[in-house]
């Protein structure tokens, strides 16, 4: 074999090898990159402007799941939150108080291996704590309409508990089309043909379920871009609804009047 040769092979090994490596990385570190909990110390007092409860739901193997509850003075149903992907209820309570001064009741759950949460997080294991979060509802408030909302990664976890449970309507506040499809949208230069772990088909449960779906979505949305939401637009029915909100991002929805008034159009 010529020097040329010789050199040609140990290149293409070498790139092989620096190639299988990136895959590998990138596999790995899908966990750390979408789910991004931040635990509670067990004595936390939770703080928040409006009145709430805190409870703890148990699994059969005996973790539990930690629950706030925020009570409405009208109470025309009962709302089933799953917030983003980051932090903990702390954080996220904040957002409640917009829909429980328009007179609804909202159950809220940490993940587990979020805030107070035991166990460690995972797609199927958020879509067993839907699953004991609802089957809360229906004990506590047997006679109470249910309302499914998701946001952000919590699209994901309400879609596919409404394939599984009726509720009034299914409510997504910045969604995305699936997983897999939202880092090739994020990462159009990526070229590295990296099998995702996690799916979260938002596309698939929308297309499944019997419920009337609402989508709230902000055109300057750099972690979900409308783009990717905007795939849904071809699933949804004529009941349902896709709403932007004119230069609102991932985290600043609440900031601006035209979501206001999409939640007093849809509550």
């Amino acid at each position: 074999m010529s020097t040329i040769a010789k050199k040609s092979t140990v290149y293409l090994f070498s790139t092989i090898g620096f190639y299988s490596i990136i895959v590998s990385f990138l596999y790995t570190v899908q966990k750390k990159l979408i789910f991004r909990p931040d635990s509670l110390s067990k004595d936390h007092t939770f703080q928040f402007d409006i009145p709430f409860e805190e409870f703890n739901l148990e699994h059969e193997n005996g973790q539990m799941v930690n629950s706030l509850y925020f009570p409405s003075e009208e109470s025309k149903a009962l709302v089933i939150y799953f917030h983003g992907n980051s932090r903990n209820l702390q954080h996220w309570g904040n957002y409640l108080p917009d829909v429980v001064q328009r007179g609804y009741d909202v159950v809220a759950i940490d993940y587990r291996g979020y805030g107070k949460s035991d166990g460690d997080v995972s797609e199927e294991g958020m879509y067993e704590d839907a699953e004991l979060v609802y089957a809360w509802a229906e004990e506590h408030h047997p006679n109470k309409k249910i309302i499914l909302w998701g946001r952000s990664l919590g699209t994901g976890v309400a879609s596919h508990l409404s394939t599984h449970h009726p509720a009034e309507k299914l409510i997504l506040e910045t969604p995305f089309y699936n997983m897999p499809e939202l880092v090739k949208t994020r990462f159009p230069i990526l070229i590295v043909p990296v099998e995702m772990k996690y799916k979260f088909p938002n596309h698939l449960n929308i297309q499944n379920n019997k419920m009337t779906t609402l989508i709230i979505q902000g055109t300057k949305d750099f972690i979900v871009p409308l783009k990717s939401a905007s795939k849904l637009k071809k699933i949804l029915e004529t009941e349902d609804h896709f709403f932007t909100i004119e230069g609102a991002g991932h985290r600043n929805l609440h900031e601006f009047n035209d979501y206001q008034s999409v939640l007093d159009e849809i509550l």
